[in-house]
């Protein structure tokens, strides 16, 4: 099924039935500090594989998917980049998920 498949099946139920729904969407993921987007960001974060290759374009969300792993799936994560300055992004963006540097110390960033 596609996300745009489940997305109208969500917009046709009831108001009811939709905002328990969302209520129950909420509380399962109230202690993940980062959620995957739908597609293929989704099945590779819950993805069993040991070792996965994801690329795609620049903007695509795999430095998110980087982030969310490390933060939320994975006890040690290591990510590099080519260049220092690339850097700059993901302590922003892990920082961002942490809220700040002084909750992010047990995480080596």
């Amino acid at each position: 099924m596609k996300t745009k498949d489940i997305v109208d099946r969500f917009a046709n139920l009831p108001d009811e039935q939709r905002q328990g729904l969302i209520a129950d969407a909420l509380s399962a993921t109230s202690s993940m500090r980062w959620l995957p987007n739908c597609g293929p960001q989704s099945a590779c974060f819950f993805s069993p594989a040991h070792l996965t290759y994801y690329g795609g374009q620049a903007a695509g969300g795999k430095s998110d998917l980087l982030i969310g792993l490390a933060l939320g799936a994975h006890r040690s994560s290591l990510i590099v980049r080519r260049q220092y300055v690339d850097l700059s992004h993901l302590i922003d963006r892990t920082l961002e998920a942490y809220g700040s540097r002084n909750q992010a110390t047990s995480a080596s960033i």
